[in-house]
């Protein structure tokens, strides 16, 4: 909300020049010398010499010592000069002549603001609004400060009454009004306090910008899409709209106009490293390794000792499969650098795959010796004495990282899959229902633990109410959806089993033991047609011997079975 509070400080208050209004007791030759100084620090003030017109200001004031406007604009100088408590000193002056100076008390309030003295700020403001009730000023500055203290109400009805003044500031007064609400998740009401917004005021940017965002947030893309390019109509080279379009583009797999929204954003920030990095990283998702790099290279001219470029240098390369310099460039990373973790555990992947793999485990059993609460690395590790084929070492590892990492659900559940993968499911049975005590919505536990069972066919009542857990909170997971329906199969419902594990296959069309899964169901029902068709999608995607073997047999049994069938 510390935003909300500058922007709106920046709408409602204006830089306003005062011509001084002399004292009659101050004699004539002192006006005319206050007076000149005076115009003397205007002047400077208009071209930037702040400095200069304090000391024109200052000397207008020892001149005339009772001139509201000369106190004023030193305040306003202290302000621009990062002085507030000057600022607040000369205010304080001024009100001692006029204490029921709107303008002052509203001053006042913002450099408050500005020092967070919030509370301070609030009483300057309601001062303001007890002598003026429609202040406009006074009425946003003190909405916004109640929104950051999470007074939402009183914020509302300071916010509202500016919106029902219908004055210049209503258009400001909405937009807060919809930003309050976006944060209180009421997405509805946002859209219309922006639009309307919109309506005083066609535009006004940030409202467009909130409008859009709440889009995003509700899942609208297209309705966000076109909102930005609506800010991009009227303001081509708007790099955050662009940057937000590529974003939403390559949310919904749309590369062309990722492609494109790229290459207007790369000739329009050449000077902005953070926008070139972030298009980079867009490159590499898509697996345009060459142009990310060609962008990153440059970043590392500009800032060499930037670790997050060096780290996407070094995925770049690796990704184009220049792993000896890739393996350069992760070397530079420090251990406790944002991207150290994962550099040292991608050197450690190519020294195993240049057969370097004593090289890799001793990089590995270095680094935990420094962060022995770093769970990635025990993974890593196991992973490379599990591939070395040294199971017994690759679980003790595992347990060390869990012992120092008491809760870590995600070793947990790596220990689970390597000793299930041993044919230990007892032993993972437990571990995993441990992993659920720790949290009772961790849905690779209760995903493992439904599937589990459903494959021993032990306590299917039970498999069900933790697959069906499972689906709601992973709904799109075509893997937990497969489970719900291999649960339903094994409780000799196919029907339920036929729907779930058909929306499996389309979450995750390509997948082997999915579709191996609806064979048996058809297959179980008879429709030995489609069971065929599943088991040879199957095979064409299954790498595991033994799962091709095993599914070679379904296809040859299915087959049989039709071959069995009377012509009609």
């Amino acid at each position: 909300m510390k935003r909300l509070q500058i922007l709106v400080l920046s709408f409602a208050l204006g830089t306003v020049i005062f011509y001084p209004r002399l004292s009659n007791a101050v004699a004539p030759e002192s006006k005319a010398e206050s007076y000149a100084a005076y115009m003397m620090g205007l002047k400077d003030m208009s071209v930037g010499k702040v400095s200069e017109a304090r000391l024109w200001f200052e000397r207008a004031y020892d001149l005339d010592r009772e001139s509201v406007d000369i106190l004023r604009q030193l305040s306003q100088v202290s302000i621009r000069l990062g002085k507030l408590e000057d600022a607040e000193k000369w205010v304080e002056k001024a009100l001692e002549l006029e204490p029921n100076n709107k303008e002052l008390l509203v001053l006042l309030a913002k450099i408050f603001i500005h020092q967070s003295k919030n509370n301070d700020a609030i009483s300057a403001l309601k001062q303001v609004i007890s002598k003026d009730p429609n202040n406009e000023q006074a009425l946003l500055m003190l909405g916004t400060l109640y929104a950051e203290n999470h007074q939402w109400n009183k914020a509302r009805n300071c916010l509202e009454k500016v919106a029902k003044l219908e004055g210049q500031k209503s258009f400001v007064a909405y937009y807060f009004l919809g930003r309050m609400a976006k944060e209180e998740g009421n997405y509805e009401k946002a859209q219309e306090y922006l639009k309307k917004s919109l309506e005083k005021n066609t535009f006004f940017t940030p409202a467009l910008f909130e409008l859009a965002d709440c889009y995003e947030k509700e899942g609208k893309l297209d309705k966000a899409i076109d909102t930005y390019n609506s800010i991009i109509l009227r303001q081509r080279n708007n790099l955050k709209a662009r940057q937000r379009l590529l974003f939403l583009y390559l949310e919904q797999g749309n590369r062309k106009e990722v492609l494109k929204q790229i290459k207007v954003l790369k000739s329009l920030s050449q000077g902005d490293s953070n926008v070139l990095f972030r298009i980079a990283l867009v490159l590499l998702q898509l697996d345009h390794p060459k142009d990310a790099l060609e962008i990153l290279n440059k970043l590392r001219e500009r800032i060499p000792d930037n670790y997050q470029v060096i780290f996407y240098s070094g995925l770049a390369h690796e990704k184009m499969g220049e792993i000896f310099k890739a393996k350069e460039l992760y070397s530079k990373i420090p251990l406790d650098e944002k991207t150290g973790i994962e550099a040292l555990t991608r050197r450690a992947r190519i020294l195993e795959r240049l057969q370097q793999k004593k090289e890799a485990v001793s990089l590995l059993q270095d680094a935990l010796s420094k962060r022995p609460n770093e769970p990635s690395l025990y993974v890593s590790l196991s992973g490379i004495y599990d591939r070395l084929h040294q199971p017994k070492k690759a679980i003790e590892v595992l347990k060390e990282g869990i012992s120092k990492n008491e809760g870590e659900k995600s070793l947990i559940m790596t220990l689970v899959m390597l000793l299930d993968k041993y044919n230990k499911k007892d032993e993972a049975l437990k571990l995993a229902q441990k992993a659920l005590k720790i949290d009772k919505e961790y849905v690779p536990a209760l995903n493992y633990i439904a599937y589990t069972w459903a494959e021993q066919g032990k306590n299917l009542d039970e498999a069900l109410n933790l697959a069906k857990k499972a689906v709601k909170l992973a709904p799109d997971d075509g893997y937990i959806v497969d489970t719900l329906g291999w649960v339903y199969f094994k409780r000799k419902d196919s029907e339920k089993a036929l729907d779930w594990l058909k929306k499996a296959s389309t979450l995750v069309p390509n997948d082997p033991i999915i579709r191996e899964h609806l064979g048996d169901v058809y297959f179980k029902r008879q429709e030995f047609k489609e069971a065929k068709k599943q088991y040879e999608i199957s095979l064409k995607h299954v790498k595991n011997i033994q799962d091709r073997k095993r599914i070679r047999r379904k296809l040859r049994r299915t087959e049989d079975a039709l071959s069995e069938l009377p012509d009609y």
